[in-house]
């Protein structure tokens, strides 16, 4: 399947934000790969610009923490968010590529029960794929 590059601009002032945010299309669902080792306070609201951006675009959303090595509750907050807004449009979000302590923290908040998530992007790709039937 051939995906399509984008990239989006963080339109922040902190040169810190300055960020470009990789985003792709793989048919209709975007994939939106976070920049940040830190998904705080500060880098969640610069996420939350990118999503807000993309996500009325995608029937459904992909994102890739895999650079993503601490997450405190401005990121949670941030995917809880999306999630919701993908439900509204009757769309799926997907988390993919977590590294231990972020996956660990998303379980013990139990995220792990309301989001699928998937050990690489091309899993998470594929669980979009329609099933065979044999």
């Amino acid at each position: 399947m051939e995906r399509e590059n984008l990239m989006l601009l963080d339109m922040k002032k902190s040169d810190k934000l300055n960020t470009t945010i990789p985003f792709q299309m793989v048919s209709e669902t975007g994939i939106i790969s976070v920049p940040f080792e830190n998904l705080d306070n500060e880098t969640s609201r610069t996420l939350k610009a990118n999503l807000d951006a993309v996500a009325p675009n995608c029937k459904n959303l992909i994102i890739d923490l895999n650079q993503v090595k601490f997450m405190d509750s401005s990121g949670i907050g941030i995917i809880l968010s999306c999630q919701r807004d993908m439900n509204k449009k009757k769309g799926e979000l997907k988390l993919c590529s977590l590294n231990k302590p972020v996956r660990a923290l998303l379980e013990m908040v139990r995220m792990n029960k309301a989001l699928d998530i998937f050990n690489s992007l091309d899993e998470a790709i594929a669980s979009f794929q329609p099933k065979k039937i044999q």
